[in-house]
């Protein structure tokens, strides 16, 4: 599964997630998942909120985009399993 995959993955699992905890969950550095962040938030799979008004901690959630892949692609998994 690729990087991306992964994130995406960890957030739709973990809405509300940060990014310390994505990072830390994933084993990547915040430079690394910011940058995969960015390109998710781009093709509008996922969305950052700003926790209560501070504007260095986020909340990242899954777009209704980020789940349909996220479902897609989990189906996709359990079918290379049978």
């Amino acid at each position: 599964m690729k990087t991306m995959e992964k994130i995406l993955f960890k957030i739709n699992q973990n809405p509300g997630i940060t990014i310390s905890e994505l990072s830390f969950l994933l084993n990547l550095t915040k430079s690394t998942l910011s940058m995969h962040l960015k390109k998710l938030e781009l093709n509008n799979f996922i969305k950052k909120y700003p926790f209560h008004n501070n504007l260095k901690i986020f909340k990242i959630h899954p777009t209704n985009q980020g789940k349909k892949l996220y479902l897609n692609k989990k189906l996709e998994l359990l079918e290379k399993i049978k």
